[in-house]
């Protein structure tokens, strides 16, 4: 959906009514939360990122009293709400170019932003596993369809709407699962769900597999076109992508943030009894108690005075305290032994579940807890105020996440990234790293037209330094170097060790003379240095510098700048 791609979100349009002002803002407001929404698709495996004011509008707005669902998605898997949030503004934009009605529109949205929601019961070992799942894990993971569809059927009350998330995973020749559907017998908006869901899917990182590019995404959306999915939206699909259509950003924007009105949104929502609700076949208390207790996730009901109403078997596991011993109890962060990251000890007034019952705000952080086996344990903690139609406040619901899966897989991750792209001794970008962003800077200075500067430097008679003092002496100045090198970079800049004794610094939006300029200042810089394993004697160092020209690759412009060294 190119129509919705940040780097054409902020191109704009001019309206000609006159709140043109007003507009532009709803288009700069939609951009940052599609800008944001990429950048997490690269930490798609996290669940502490907080949600932004503008997908907190959006899915308020456009969920009105159901936006809780959401919310409890969110605080299991981050990842997966962002990606039924993406999957919702593409179908939005889609169905406007086809000019589909707007209850249909409607219905198509929301059951796009909630189409996953039945993962809140999927555990957490599952959900996060990094690699493939076992046959009976991927049972389990299945499950999650019906469960979702269970939890629609307690509240929404549009069939229409519920069918569109039945018939979603559906293929279209009826070739997979076990669906009395296929072909266009299909619901409409179930066959445009399944195509922007699969595009996402392919289009974004996971923690299993690295994100398809774009057009090898559409490729593989031809290549199923027929079996899995419509063949004939799946050309519109493409042709729109490739369309670019900047006023369809607009009113896109005005759909999600102008134009919903909550009490509109709350239309599709009411509770269903058991008669009502062709997906619940259990009495609605019953069927929430159960979802509750079989949530893995632990779940608290704290009203305004901060008694404790409910405290279910996801917050006993995690906790080691029952629900009977926290039945009435006031809530404190003492009775969890709650810590900050930093290990301090969290005070009354700082607690989040005293800040929402104080402010009336959604809350969310991470913090430390004494688990039920008396170790430290990493959680999120997300307090969703619980106000009724008329303003009462009847107090909060806690959300308590197991965060040290994520902690883990966060700093594996991040040790991997430092392992593949720094160099250990001196922590800067290492040689593979240079190879790598040196032809993209090129590349994104030349159609920027702005100037890009390459400084090459090698320390001088380094041999004689290791065979006068030592190496332990010669590393030192390679690490003095190198961290005088990163002292003077600037934003965009990229300063790596090239090999041994020579580094090398790509200089964003720097001509030549201005490169020379720093060069010079970082040459006399480094004789001012005294080296203690020397005897505080000093070192000095040469440099070549060059900037790019037309027609430049990464290794001519490498050649003149160590040619530019040599002299």
């Amino acid at each position: 959906m190119t129509q919705l791609d940040p780097q054409h979100a902020s191109a704009g349009v001019e309206p000609s009514t006159s709140d043109a002002a007003r507009l532009d803002h709803g288009i700069h407001e939609l951009s940052a939360l599609l800008r944001a929404l990429d950048e997490s698709a690269a930490n798609s495996g996290r669940g502490g990122r907080e949600m932004t004011p503008h997908e907190n509008q959006l899915v308020q707005v456009r969920l009105g009293i159901a936006s809780s669902l959401f919310m409890a998605l969110r605080c299991k898997h981050a990842a997966t709400a962002s990606h039924s949030l993406r999957v919702a503004l593409g179908c939005s934009a889609w169905t406007l170019a086809m000019e589909i009605p707007d209850y249909l529109r409607d219905q198509i949205e929301v059951a796009a932003l909630l189409h996953d929601v039945g993962k809140i019961g999927v555990p957490d070992h599952i959900l996060l596993k990094p690699g493939t799942l076992s046959p009976d894990e991927a049972l389990l993971m299945d499950q999650h369809r019906q469960m979702g569809l269970q939890i629609l059927g307690c509240c929404c009350a549009p069939e229409e709407l519920l069918d569109i998330v039945t018939y979603a995973p559906a293929w279209f020749d009826g070739s997979r699962g076990s669906f009395d559907r296929s072909g266009k017998e299909l619901p409409l908006g179930a066959r445009i769900l399944a195509i922007v869901d699969a595009f996402d899917s392919m289009t974004t990182d996971h923690v299993y597999r690295r994100a398809k590019s774009r057009d090898r995404a559409l490729a593989e959306l031809f290549e199923c076109a027929g079996t899995q999915f419509d063949p004939e939206l799946v050309q519109i699909f493409c042709e729109l992508h490739a369309r670019q259509n900047i006023n369809l950003q607009s009113d896109v924007s005005q759909r999600w943030l102008e134009s919903l009105v909550p009490d509109l949104a709350n239309q599709n929502w009411q509770l269903q009894s058991p008669e009502q609700s062709p997906a619940a076949a259990l009495p609605h208390p019953l069927f929430q108690q159960k979802l509750l207790d079989n949530m893995h996730d632990g779940v608290a009901f704290v009203d305004t005075q901060g008694k404790i109403f409910l405290w279910n078997t996801g917050a006993e596991r995690l906790t080691g305290i029952s629900g009977e011993a926290a039945f009435h109890k006031l809530w404190m962060p003492e009775m969890l032994e709650m810590r900050n990251e930093k290990g301090r000890i969290v005070r009354t007034e700082e607690c989040p579940v005293a800040q929402a019952l104080q402010t009336g705000m959604q809350t969310f952080g991470r913090f430390r807890i004494l688990s039920r086996d008396g170790k430290e344990l990493p959680i999120d903690v997300q307090v969703i105020p619980v106000t009724g139609r008329d303003g009462t406040k009847y107090g909060v619901t806690v959300l308590l996440h197991d965060a040290s899966n994520e902690t883990s897989l966060e700093e594996k991750c991040e040790n991997l990234h430092s392992q593949a792209t720094k160099d250990p001794m001196t922590q800067v970008a290492n040689r593979a790293e240079f190879d790598r962003v040196h032809p993209l800077f090129i590349k994104a200075h030349v159609e920027s037209g702005l100037p890009a500067s390459l400084i090459i430097c090698d320390i001088d008679h380094f041999k004689q330094v290791n065979d006068n003092w030592g190496h332990p002496a010669g590393d030192d100045a390679i690490k003095t170097f190198a961290k005088l090198l990163q002292s003077y970079a600037k934003h965009g800049d990229l300063v790596a060790r090239y090999g041994g004794e020579e580094f090398v610094m790509l200089c964003a939006d720097c001509n030549n003379a201005s490169a020379a300029s720093r060069a010079e200042t970082i040459r006399r810089a480094l004789m001012e240095i005294p080296q203690a394993q020397m005897n505080g004697r000093h070192i000095t160092a040469s440099f070549g510098v060059t900037e790019n020209q037309p027609g430049d690759t990464p290794a001519t412009m490498l050649r003149r700048a160590d040619r530019a060294l040599l002299e």
